[in-house]
């Protein structure tokens, strides 16, 4: 499948791909994913020619179950926007701080992220009250 697909960095602003478990749609309101929410990796346009690289990592790292707990994930997202991109997995219980930060702790060195770059999570509640997808981060992965 990997093969025959358009790479993150081919793909028009505004595009988004989603890798999910069959059953559950990626939406806030999906009832598996409504009390859960993602890990969130910002990707500058600077950065941009990693994004290829991270998104296949993050599918091989989902479908191998190497994040932590299988039954937690729902899934995972790329988005390409105008000034930045992100990659993000989403989660299905986001008031399990311990699971979350196992999980988040995995994706940065799915990622091979340096120290000094964060990860972000955010509950998909507290997206769905401000309205905005990308803000009000719960717990910060340092």
């Amino acid at each position: 499948m990997f093969n025959n697909i358009l790479p993150p960095t081919k793909l028009l602003v505004g595009s988004n791909y989603h890798l999910f478990k069959e059953g559950i749609r990626p939406m806030w309101e999906d009832p598996i994913n409504a009390k859960g929410g993602k890990w969130v990796l910002t990707n500058n346009r600077q950065r941009r020619a990693r994004l290829d690289d991270a998104w296949m990592n993050t599918m091989l790292a989902l479908i191998g179950e190497c994040l932590e707990d299988d039954d937690d994930l729902s899934g995972a997202v790329v988005s390409v926007r105008k000034t930045q991109d992100r990659v993000a997995v989403w989660t299905q219980t986001a008031t399990n701080e311990p699971l979350q930060r196992k999980v988040g702790s995995n994706f940065r060195k799915v990622l091979d992220l340096s120290k000094n770059e964060g990860l972000k999570y955010q509950s998909h509640a507290d997206a769905a009250a401000s309205g905005s997808s990308y803000q009000n981060e719960v717990y910060e992965q340092l």
